[in-house]
Order: C-alpha cells, then sequence, then structure tokens
C-alpha cells in the first residue's frame, strides 16, 4: 500500500497525473506546486525519489525567540485577529509559472558560480542530483522576479542553502558550513576561478517545464 502511494504521489509530481487505484484512464491534474511535512527524514530508495523531487526544504524546529514563544502562549487564552490574506488570482499566478519566471534572464557570471558551487560541494561530498541543480535555477529565476529584476544576481544565490541539503544542518553541521561559505558573494565569487565554458547552461527545457523565449 506504502509502495502504491509513493508511486501515485510520483505521478503527480513527474507527470501531473493521477493513475486511479481501481483502473480506468489516467487523470491529469493541474499541479502547479506542493508542500509537504514530514516528523522525519525518509529512508529507503522508495521515499528517496520523492524527496529529491521536493525542491525546497525548510528544518522548522522548536520556537527559539522569547517573543515568538511569549506571543504563542497569549494565543492560547485571546482571540488573536486573523491576518489579512495574500491572494493571488489563478491566471496571474499561471502567466508567473509559465511565461515571467521562465522569462527572467540568468548571466553567464551566476552560470560559473553555481558550476563552482557545485565543484566545492562535492569535495566535500555533497551531492545533489542533477535534476536538483537543474530545477533549482528556477527558483533562482523566481528569486529574481519576485523582486522585480529581469536578470538572476548573485544575491539570489543564498536561495539554494535551501535547495542542496540532504539532512538537517542541525544533524550534519559540516553541511551547513559548506553551503554557508560556498553560497558567492561579490567579494568571494571574485577570487574563484572560472569554470570551463563547458559548462554553460543547456537551452533544452526539462520535461514539464515551459520553454524559455
Amino acid at each position: 500500500m506504502i509502495h502504491r502511494a509513493l508511486n501515485e504521489t510520483l505521478g503527480y509530481l513527474n507527470e501531473r497525473i493521477y493513475h486511479p487505484e481501481s483502473g480506468g484512464e489516467p487523470i491529469r491534474c493541474p499541479l502547479i506546486g506542493a508542500i509537504t511535512a514530514s516528523n522525519e527524514l525518509p529512508e529507503g530508495e522508495d521515499s528517496a525519489a520523492i524527496y529529491d523531487r521536493l525542491l525546497v526544504r525548510i528544518e522548522v524546529g522548536y520556537l527559539a525567540d522569547p517573543s515568538n514563544f511569549a506571543a504563542l502562549v497569549r494565543s492560547a487564552v485571546g482571540r488573536p485577529t486573523a491576518p489579512t490574506r495574500t491572494t493571488v488570482e489563478l491566471a496571474a499566478l499561471r502567466h508567473a509559472v509559465a511565461e515571467a519566471v521562465p522569462g527572467v534572464d540568468v548571466p553567464d557570471v551566476i552560470v560559473d558560480a553555481v558550476c563552482t558551487l557545485r565543484a566545492a560541494l562535492r569535495r566535500k561530498e555533497l551531492i545533489a542530483s542533477d535534476r536538483r541543480w537543474r530545477q533549482a535555477v528556477g527558483l533562482l529565476q523566481a528569486s529574481a522576479w519576485l523582486d522585480g529584476r529581469p536578470a538572476v544576481a548573485e544575491t539570489d544565490l543564498s536561495v539554494l542553502t535551501h535547495v542542496l541539503w540532504d539532512s538537517p544542518p542541525s544533524a550534519r553541521p559540516s553541511s551547513a558550513r559548506c553551503c554557508n561559505w560556498s553560497i558567492p558573494t561579490p567579494r568571494r565569487h571574485s577570487t574563484w576561478p572560472t569554470p570551463s565554458r563547458s559548462w554553460r547552461r543547456s537551452s533544452t527545457p526539462w520535461p514539464g517545464s515551459p520553454a524559455r523565449r
């Protein structure tokens, strides 16, 4: 049962298709994004396949800031005012995903920085799949687009700290240090060697993504 559920989830994430348990024709799903939560890290090849497809990973621990904890306690005895919800029209969201974000330019200096970052992580035996690296480019583009810029900048590379680890930084401090050190800053990047030009990005879009214009 668990194995079947994992396969169905992979179908959602990879192909945007649901395969009914009772059989019949596959059903296309208009999935734009997926948010998941778990109390434990995946183990085994079956769950690892799904884990690899969850691009952004954030570890959420107990509240550390005293003021935040105090607000939590107050919320138990009061009736807090509901915050104003941020809403986006579905058409605008689809346009952003299919047209606006893929249209953000990725300069060669960013490609070079990503290649250098990958090499630095591999020297520390921190390996991310080629799929994650390629999808991470879209995250860099989204970061620039949300900031109102037409091209990715070095400041956007900081979002990769939430992409390139496998186990929580609290369990592997070396992973956190490596990621923090390897994210380029203008000063650090200026001293790094330039990677081979053979590392330039491919213009071929990955399956399921819109073609760049």
